[in-house]
């Protein structure tokens, strides 16, 4: 057998349902490494046995732990276990805005505070190498500067350049359910290849403190950078 089989209880002293069993159990055997990310589950008849669940309640446990990133079911092959991340905040975001439970510029705000802290750990660590990579992803948004779709695309990629160069993981594990966001931001601030323009001087400004080393002076240009997205989302909501 896979498992000891414990009575589990909440807070209020009370059994849990048999599909938070199936949760808390697999759960409990990925973090303690029984089941190696990559791997497979077990055969369904055998987690039933050794979980002393219904089939119904381990089908549904493993589609929840799908949804938080924790399985993969693929068809006709198996269920893989994988690394939980940050991109579940994705779907998470797009429901509480469809919902009105929080507003654009709320997200927006949390992001600013993110990427301030970001740019001022790529500043401090900055080398040679980002600097030409930023650089290149800057005029790849120049050379889109006409198709919206295109620039968008580079937009947010000069962006993603930024959180990955910075050392600190965290933050580019939050900013993965921003991805969606980071998309719809652009698309919404867009209006021409003026407001284009005006957003790789900014970039390049961002860009230049950071070559220099100017931990000040870069948060500076991308706390410049947002306020002027942000006067873009209002005139264009």
């Amino acid at each position: 057998m896979y498992y000891d089989i414990i009575p589990l209880m909440n807070k209020r002293n009370k059994p849990v349902s048999a599909t938070h069993k199936v949760c808390l159990l697999l759960k409990e055997r990925i973090l303690n490494g029984d089941f190696a990310i990559g791997s497979f589950l077990p055969p369904e008849d055998e987690l039933v046995r050794a979980l002393s669940v219904s089939r119904a309640s381990l089908r549904e446990g493993i589609k929840q732990l799908e949804a938080l990133g924790w399985l993969s079911i693929e068809r006709g092959v198996g269920t893989r276990i994988t690394q939980p991340d940050f991109t579940v905040l994705d779907s998470c975001l797009e429901f509480m805005a469809r919902f009105e439970l929080l507003r654009f510029n709320d997200v927006h705000a949390l992001r600013r505070i993110i990427e301030l802290e970001v740019v001022a750990e790529v500043t401090r660590h900055a080398t040679p190498a980002l600097i030409q990579k930023l650089r290149q992803a800057n005029k790849a948004i120049f050379d889109k500067r006409d198709e919206s779709a295109g620039y968008i695309d580079a937009d947010v990629a000069f962006h993603n350049c930024l959180i990955d160069a910075c050392p600190n993981p965290v933050y580019k594990y939050i900013m993965q359910g921003f991805q969606s966001y980071l998309s719809l931001s652009r698309q919404m601030s867009y209006a021409g290849p003026e407001s284009t323009i005006e957003a790789i001087k900014a970039h390049d400004r961002i860009i230049d403190a950071i070559e220099s080393g100017d931990v000040e002076a870069a948060k500076l240009a991308l706390g410049d950078h947002f306020t002027v997205t942000e006067e873009q989302l209002s005139t264009n909501s």
